[in-house]
Formats: structure tokens, C-alpha cells, sequence
């Protein structure tokens, strides 16, 4: 988060509102949370499958990752469980 802000309800609930009105309701993920650091590729492309194979507890490559470290951030977090 920037300097000045927080993460609340309130801030989910604009995000939530920000991505309606962008996007459409469909859009709206039903959880978001916040996270110190996104894993990305040599690529700098964010690494959205591993993050879904460590939430459900799947073999994963941590090699693949420029930032190994930040897979701890997706480990048993109790919001995430069943995704």
C-alpha cells in the first residue's frame, strides 16, 4: 500500500466498487486480500498458477520465480483455502 493508505473494508469495498464500474459485477473477485509481494518470471510476468498451486496445495517449481520469497505470502492463508 502507498504512504497514507490502509488496508480495510473500506478500501475492498472501493476496489469492489472500482472494478464494477470499470468492468462489469462478473469481474469482482470474491476475495481480496493483501499481500507483502507478487511472484513474477524472468519475464516480469506475474505468476498466477503457482500462486493457485500453493493455495491448493500442489506440487509447484519455486526455480521458476524471481522472487522465491514471496510464495511464502500465499501459504495457509485461511481466506484462500478452497480456491
Amino acid at each position: 500500500m502507498r504512504d497514507g493508505y490502509k488496508f480495510d473494508e473500506d478500501m475492498v469495498s472501493r476496489i469492489r466498487q472500482a472494478i464494477a464500474q470499470k468492468l462489469t459485477i462478473r469481474h469482482v473477485p470474491d476475495v481480496i486480500i493483501e499481500t507483502a509481494e507478487i511472484p513474477y518470471n524472468m519475464n516480469e510476468k506475474k505468476m498466477e498458477i503457482v500462486v493457485k498451486k500453493i493455495i491448493n496445495k500442489l506440487p509447484h517449481n519455486p526455480e521458476t520465480v524471481v522472487n522465491p520469497g514471496s510464495l511464502q505470502y500465499y501459504c495457509n492463508v485461511p481466506e484462500l483455502q478452497g480456491f
